[in-house]
């Protein structure tokens, strides 16, 4: 009976959500190739991994409004031209597009929670029961999804033990991903379709949600409250800026607060439940003080970078929380729905607004500051770059970042009238990865960092390391990810080499006996490179070579910088050769 209903039910969702099911099963089939290498076109995944979210809930809005077969080719139609506009195969993925996919992602999530109640006034506590479900249903869909990943993965991993089994070693990574896509998805509307069969009206408040918001989620928020109001007073106090990561986490504190009030929503009037009226009561107005100091680190970032897209986003979210803890402050009849239906707004906003765009506000945001950059740093001569004017590494740097910040998103040509034909070429036809070099400027100077006395060296490898000749009895070994502080072990023959990376420290020893440490030569070479003031260096300027027991040991370094008060440097290859 229990199997007959299982099947049943499993027929019902087929039929309520074909697209949903088949995006799902896309988005698994996309995973599977990628294992095998065979599909490397990311679009794909994206656009399925949107699918799903999307066409369940466009079901949700047609049992509102009807005529699903036109939603649905609304639906494709969207998706076709989001596919349109993500990086086709062999373009780069950069940045840019980061941008354009997460607020997507989220826009489409949000549009779940209110489609069933769009175009029709509705009852509060009816958008809260259905939002309750589908938070609860996607946790409970995300446990028994992990559950069953642990126990089928267990399951083989047993087989290959006791039988001497041998599995594809895919076998794990396609499991996991079949359960996380297909799987995960019909519990989660096997959930969705049990909601619909029961009513659900006027039910006790779920008593795991209750002690989760109650004991949980909300002491946390009165603690993050008085550490932010802390902090504030701190700031007050030394007349001091705030830090970029405060915005982020003023952010976050009201995001996971709106939540929680949503999440406690009917004990708001609750007698029994005073402390979390009183939270429900205090929440917005304890954000007032927190919002100014907010403006104030994000225009302090503002001011002194000019706008990206994560800034743009950062200051987007400033001012929807204003507005939703004004609407909750003055409008005595305010609604629940206000929260995600005006955060669509304003992501849509954010999306195709022109001029105001994300997108179009940092582009000419950069084209801004790379020009006030080159006219604060005298670098301009009858309207182009001046290669005979002093630069500095930081200037370089800061010019570099901001023409491949616009190169990525094909709008240089705010800035080519500031660049030779040939720079224009280069970076229209070659696109190159940093435009300008400093072996171009004749006058490229070691700058001095404010409040310190040492001077500053950057230094790179001005030739390409591709290989290292090995020859007989010899061994090499590729240290980039050599773990800081820590023992690095490795074994040639019967011998144990114990390698240990610190500030001041590079340390080999043979079998626990005999030690060498490289450090003492670093320093020495770049304290004379120091001197020089030389910006490039070759490969074998950077090889450091001693004797250990019966082994000659060169060390490669990939970088080395000397900072105000260490050296920072990278090893990126060992060799051991036997004397």
């Amino acid at each position: 009976m229990k199997i007959a209903t299982t099947l049943n039910n499993l027929k019902n969702i087929t039929l309520k959500y074909p697209l949903v099911l088949l995006s799902a099963i896309s988005l698994f089939v996309y995973l599977f190739l990628q294992i095998d290498e065979s599909s490397t076109f990311l679009a794909f995944g994206i656009i399925f991994s949107t699918a799903i979210p999307l066409f369940f809930s466009l079901k949700m809005l047609s049992k509102r409004v009807g005529k699903e077969w036109l939603l649905n080719i609304i639906g494709i139609i969207g998706l076709i031209g989001y596919y349109i506009i993500l990086p086709k195969p062999g373009a780069e993925f950069n940045d840019s597009y980061i941008f354009i996919i997460i607020p997507i992602y989220v826009l489409v999530h949000l549009f779940v929670a209110v489609a069933p109640f769009l175009f029709k006034k509705n009852d509060e506590y009816t958008f809260w029961d259905y939002n309750k479900n589908l938070f609860i249903n996607i946790v409970t869909s995300f446990i028994f999804s992990g559950v069953l990943t642990l126990g089928v993965l267990s399951i083989i991993y047993t087989i290959e033990s006791l039988f001497n089994v041998r599995f594809d070693e895919k076998t794990y990574v396609r499991t996991f991903f079949f359960i996380a896509t297909i799987g995960n998805t019909i519990i989660f509307l096997l959930f969705v379709n049990k909601d619909e069969t029961e009513n659900t009206q006027q039910k006790e408040f779920p008593v795991v949600l209750k002690f989760f918001t109650q004991f949980v989620l909300i002491p946390i928020m009165f603690l993050y409250t008085i550490i932010l109001y802390l902090y504030s007073i701190k700031l007050l106090v030394i007349w001091k800026l705030p830090e970029g990561w405060l915005s982020y986490s003023i952010l976050s504190y009201s995001i996971i607060g709106i939540l929680a009030l949503l999440l406690v929503y009917p004990l708001r009037n609750e007698t029994k439940k005073s402390w979390v009226k009183w939270f429900y009561k205090i929440f917005y107005y304890s954000l007032l003080p927190l919002i100014a100091l907010l403006f104030v680190a994000i225009f302090t970032r503002l001011l002194e970078y000019g706008f990206t897209e994560p800034r743009y986003y950062v200051l987007l979210l400033a001012i929807w929380l204003t507005v939703v803890t004004l609407y909750f402050i003055l409008y005595k009849k305010a609604s629940i729905e206000f929260i995600p239906k005006s955060l669509i707004l304003f992501i849509i906003f954010s999306l195709i607004c022109p001029y105001f765009s994300a997108s179009s506000v940092a582009i000419r945001s950069q084209e801004y500051e790379f020009k006030k950059l080159l006219e604060e740093k005298d670098l301009l001569a009858n309207g182009k770059i001046d290669y005979n004017a002093d630069v500095t590494h930081e200037t370089l740097t800061n010019l570099n970042s901001k023409i491949k910040f616009l190169n990525e998103r094909n709008a240089t040509e705010g800035v080519l009238p500031y660049l030779s034909k040939a720079k224009q070429i280069e970076l229209v036809e070659e696109n190159p990865y940093w435009l300008f070099s400093y072996e171009e400027f004749k006058n490229v100077i070691t700058e001095t960092p404010q409040g310190v006395d040492d001077l500053r060296l950057i230094v790179g490898l001005s030739d390409s390391v591709k290989v290292i000749p090995i020859e007989r009895k010899s061994w090499v070994w590729e240290a980039s990810y050599i773990i800081y502080n820590k023992n690095n072990i490795i074994n040639i023959g019967n011998d144990k080499i114990d390698i240990i990376l610190s500030d001041q420290d590079l340390y080999l020893t043979l079998n626990d006996s005999e030690k060498i440490n490289f450090y003492p030569q670093i320093k020495a070479f770049t304290d004379e490179k120091l001197k020089s003031q030389r910006k490039n260096i070759t490969l074998d300027e950077i090889k450091f070579t001693q004797n250990l027991g019966k082994y000659k040991v060169t060390v490669y370094l990939g970088s080395i910088s000397l900072l105000s008060n260490y050296i920072d440097y990278g090893v990126k290859y060992i060799i051991f050769q036997e004397r």
